[in-house]
């Protein structure tokens, strides 16, 4: 599998998944889409999550994730989405570890509608690896 394909901890405190497993939608052009759980001790954040889309995406539309059928909504700010608050991100990070599937569903500047699914195999090891890099 390729380094891209998987989660992984990219730096300390922050893991990420690059790449959906499939991305769907009647786009012409899309950057890279990211998945990215962060830490942030300094600034006492534990389990940031955000997505980039690899586009903009639409003025007040949230993007939806649907993991194994449990629903979240994230509000969104120019190609980034974020969950409202830090519970929010806790029952996010939640769902991931004991999930399969996690589904987001964007609508970009132009309104396109994208659906991007990303496998969470190996979603709770790496997470672990950042909880020992950067311990809260």
């Amino acid at each position: 599998m390729d380094r891209a394909d998987r989660w992984e901890r990219h730096q300390q405190g922050v893991l990420h998944r690059q790449r959906a497993q499939k991305a769907e939608g009647k786009y012409t052009k899309r950057g890279d889409t990211y998945v990215l759980v962060t830490h942030r001790p300094a600034d006492n954040v534990v389990g940031e999550v955000s997505v980039t889309a690899g586009y903009t995406y639409k003025d007040g539309k949230d993007v939806s994730v649907d993991i194994d059928g449990r629903k979240f909504s994230l509000f969104t700010r120019g190609g980034n989405a974020w969950a409202s608050d830090a519970a929010a991100d806790r029952a996010l990070v939640a769902a991931m570890k004991a999930g399969q599937t996690m589904v987001i569903r964007g609508t970009s500047s132009r309104g396109t509608l994208t659906t991007d699914t990303y496998s969470l195999s190996g979603f709770t090891a790496a997470y672990k690896a950042i909880d020992a890099a950067c311990p809260n």
